[in-house]
């Protein structure tokens, strides 16, 4: 079982103010995968102006803000759940379905482990196969799906950005079905892409009742602190969950900023194109520096191997004393002490990012 540290994410700035008594605007923060564009200003504004309402209660089940979602995703409201981030939706999910045994694709978000251990379900890893750049092979994954009631896949793949196609996921969840097995496919990170519509699982809620979906606003809208994302899967099953959830888990300034940010098409657009750009940029010159082994990404982060004698761990202590946060993923399960990720962020702090590594790595 993994002792607590193990399950720590990024974006920890608190830890690194203290330690190395750097003021917040000192530190470059590449641990936590957030757009780099920033809140949306729209939904800056209407934060202000909502705060007079913290007076009523918010709309238990985010009526307005499942309805705006409705009309984007050309999708029946009965079909979509909102969720305090869409890590709480993975925790009320598997406590409904009361799962016994769930399969995980590692490395993965350490949250679908911690969900797991919650209700005391036995976890089985499938570990991807890291010569073939974490590749999922679903002849291999077909023999676990028979002894697993859920299986928990993400796509773009956090930590190593792996994009999976649609075609790939909809045989996984075709073939899950078969046996009893329910998938859950995590998406927190598909609006980073142009072309989403491709990759997404969406639509295939129509399709099959084994599936639920997961969403999260908060990577690419910026705002990790008001916590919001959304769900979604049968009407019955979202009827269901409703039911058995907490009230007012969404508090109402994430409802109106939800709704302000998916309506912000010139943000949408902005914030894809810039991410893309700086992407490639960040992942070309990365791969020009020969101690490292950069995995191609998808989306606003990278996974980067260390092919020299240091640990993520060290190299994380070295760049933190230069004002740079980098994830050391050490606690991901299926990867060792030579992985670590940064998030995609401004040309500015990429180069910044650049010439640090590149001095430590001397």
């Amino acid at each position: 079982m993994k002792k607590k540290d193990d399950f720590e994410h990024g974006g920890n700035i608190t830890e690194i103010q203290d330690k190395f008594s750097f003021s917040k605007d000192e530190i470059i923060d590449f641990s936590a995968n957030i757009n780099f564009l920033g809140m949306p200003e729209v939904v800056k504004k209407t934060l202000k102006k909502e705060i007079e309402n913290l007076i009523h209660y918010p709309q238990p089940q985010a009526e307005n803000f499942k309805k705006e979602l409705s009309g984007k995703l050309n999708l029946a409201k009965e079909k979509i759940i909102a969720g305090n981030g869409a890590a709480e939706l993975i925790y009320l999910l598997v406590d409904y379905l009361k799962i016994n045994k769930i399969l995980l694709p590692v490395p993965s978000f350490s949250e679908y482990e911690k969900a797991a251990l919650k209700i005391e379900a036995e976890l089985e890893f499938f570990y991807l196969n890291k010569e073939d750049n974490f590749s999922l092979n679903v002849s291999e994954l077909k023999k676990y799906l028979k002894r697993n009631d859920l299986i928990i896949l993400n796509n773009p793949h956090n930590p190593t950005g792996k994009l999976y196609k649609k075609n790939k996921l909809r045989k996984i969840t075709k073939l899950a079905q078969k046996e009893n097995t329910y998938v859950i496919v995590d998406e927190a990170f598909i609006d980073f892409l142009e072309d989403e519509n491709e990759y997404s699982l969406i639509k295939e809620v129509e399709n099959f009742n084994n599936l639920f979906i997961l969403r999260s606003l908060t990577k690419f809208f910026a705002i990790p602190g008001l916590r919001l994302g959304y769900g979604i899967g049968s009407s019955k099953l979202i009827t269901e969950l409703e039911k058995r959830r907490d009230p007012w888990t969404v508090n109402s300034l994430a409802q109106v900023a939800g709704i302000e940010a998916i309506n912000d098409k010139d943000y949408i657009k902005k914030s894809k194109v810039e991410n893309r750009t700086e992407r490639n940029f960040l992942f070309k010159s990365l791969k020009d520096i020969s101690d490292l082994k950069v995995y191609e990404p998808s989306v606003n982060f990278i996974l980067i191997k260390i092919k020299k004698e240091l640990t993520a761990e060290k190299l994380r202590n070295k760049m933190a004393r230069q004002g740079i946060i980098i994830r050391d993923c050490s606690n991901f399960r299926g990867l060792d002490n030579s992985y670590f990720r940064v998030a995609v962020k401004s040309r500015e702090e990429n180069i910044r990012l650049l010439q640090v590594l590149k001095k430590l790595l001397k």
